[in-house]
């Protein structure tokens, strides 16, 4: 079976490699307490794109197309770039 194009490999491939960059990021934050809201706002949204996924688990094995599963994980990633805009202003790096 090829799991190339099956949405369920996209949303765990995409969440693995979000994970770790955010994990480094974070690493090189100076101050948290300004990033609370996103980094709260950013773990809802993946536990309710995941959540979505174990309460369907037909959506793991459905082709990317037009359908439920590929909006909501592209609807999810839009969310995620609409977050990281709005609290940009708020992430200072120290290096």
């Amino acid at each position: 079976m090829n799991y190339k194009y099956k949405i369920g490999y996209i949303k765990d491939y995409t969440a693995s490699i979000l994970f770790l960059t955010v994990s480094i990021l974070l690493y090189f934050i100076k101050d948290l307490n300004k990033l609370k809201k996103p980094i709260i706002l950013i773990l809802i949204l993946g536990f309710i794109i995941d959540f979505s996924f174990t309460i369907n688990p037909s959506y793991h094995f459905t082709i990317m197309g037009y359908n439920t599963p590929t909006y909501i994980v592209f609807g999810g990633f839009l969310l995620f770039l609409i977050i990281v805009i709005i609290f940009r202003k708020n992430i200072k790096f120290t290096f």
